[in-house]
């Protein structure tokens, strides 16, 4: 859903913690957006790589420079 209806990142996350908010409490469900993509992308055998970068997107930071 998503992807197909263009989802923004921090609307999808606000719908993950409400289900979680709704679930029983050993519910297993990411209540945050980047949670969802790792616990998916690492099902599939797929590395997964965080990367931190500035708002602007002018410099990223890798390993030792994060």
């Amino acid at each position: 859903m998503k992807a197909l209806k263009g989802w923004a990142n921090k609307s999808f996350t606000e719908l993950l913690q409400l289900l979680k908010e709704m679930l029983i409490e050993s519910n297993t469900l990411p209540d945050r957006m980047c949670g969802a993509k790792k616990k998916i992308l690492c099902s599939m055998g797929i590395k997964y790589e965080k990367i931190l970068a500035y708002s602007n997107d002018c410099i990223l930071y890798r390993k030792e420079f994060t």
